[in-house]
């Protein structure tokens, strides 16, 4: 495996080609990108803790050798810390066979709630519209508890006057941002907290 990596300070926001776009046209964008290098994969993570940023790209068994324009989701780390993520891990897998894979790992904590978070998120792109996996752990640090969701139904979960609750009315998980999905589950994980919170009083 080989590897470049960047850091930072506050400053820092990842690679230079960052856009909003559904999970179907990044995977796109980007293998448009590593096939103009003879590549068939990479990985990129974005990481933020303690206020500090890194970011590394990697090739499983290949070597670059001419510029690459990957493109990246935006993440803004000072809304990201406003959320309330302590630490903020985003991979993104892709390769030449269809495969997106998406993982985020993190610390969130609001109303004194720490949670761990973990969201999995694969799509197969041969398949269409095909989603492989998608769960979101959240994990209690208080006391062990967790609990089990994911994209669809944090989508799918509805007011009593029909209204969406998390998410806007044309989000679907086949055509959600990576930055949709960051946003929606912040305020998945706010709303949670908070029933957390109560629970512990």
């Amino acid at each position: 495996m080989t590897s470049a990596g960047s850091s930072g300070g506050s400053n820092y926001s990842g690679p230079d080609r960052r856009r909003q776009l559904p999970t179907m046209e990044l995977w796109q964008e980007n293998i448009k990108s590593l096939n103009s290098n003879s590549l068939t994969n990479c990985q990129m993570r974005y990481a933020l803790s303690g206020g500090d940023l890194t970011f590394l790209v990697r090739f499983e068994n290949e070597i670059p050798v001419g510029k690459l324009d990957l493109v990246f989701p935006e993440m803004e780390h000072g809304a990201l810390i406003e959320e309330g993520w302590q630490k903020f891990v985003l991979t993104i897998f892709i390769n030449d066979e269809g495969q997106l894979k998406i993982e985020m790992r993190g610390r969130y904590e609001r109303d004194g709630v720490p949670l761990d978070i973990k969201l999995e998120f694969t799509r197969d792109i041969g398949m269409g519209v095909g989603i492989d996996i998608d769960r979101i752990q959240m994990t209690d640090t208080r006391n062990g508890e967790s609990g089990e969701t994911s994209l669809a139904e944090i989508i799918d979960e509805r007011l009593k006057d029909g209204e969406r609750r998390y998410s806007r009315k044309d989000d679907e998980v086949t055509n959600i941002s990576v930055e949709g999905m960051v946003s929606i589950l912040a305020r998945f994980l706010k709303q949670f907290s908070v029933s957390r919170r109560v629970l512990q009083t």
